[in-house]
């Protein structure tokens, strides 16, 4: 149970320096991608698969119910603010708003498995 917890918190630290790297080698700066972009579909399956090993359920519920909070929210203010809607700043807007909450809820999962086990 001890090497698994390693993995998470090497996870936490690897995860953003992977993402970094591979925006380096592939040079995704043209593309418009920077590390976050890359971070938050490694963090969501990482939130997925840590707490299904530690805990009884998954949190994948609670995530999933979140970020489609997070895209409502998103759509309410953009059309409350401009009175139209633009797909590409949503998609965009919604992607590096889901890498904070991800990274944050991965954080959170990482202090629930010392602060449980």
């Amino acid at each position: 149970m001890i090497l698994y917890k390693f993995f998470a918190i090497a996870f936490l630290i690897l995860t953003p320096i992977f993402a970094f790297i591979i925006h380096r080698f592939f040079s995704l700066k043209y593309l418009g991608l920077n590390f976050a972009d890359l971070t938050f579909p490694l963090y969501f399956i990482e939130v997925v698969a840590v707490s299904a090993r530690f805990f009884t359920h998954s949190f994948l519920p609670y995530i999933t119910i979140l970020l489609s909070l997070v895209a409502i929210i998103i759509t309410i203010q953009m059309l409350r603010k401009t009175q139209s809607f633009k797909f590409k700043r949503f998609l965009k807007l919604f992607w590096r708003i889901s890498f904070f909450i991800t990274s944050l809820f991965y954080l959170g999962t990482v202090i629930l498995i010392f602060i449980v086990s």
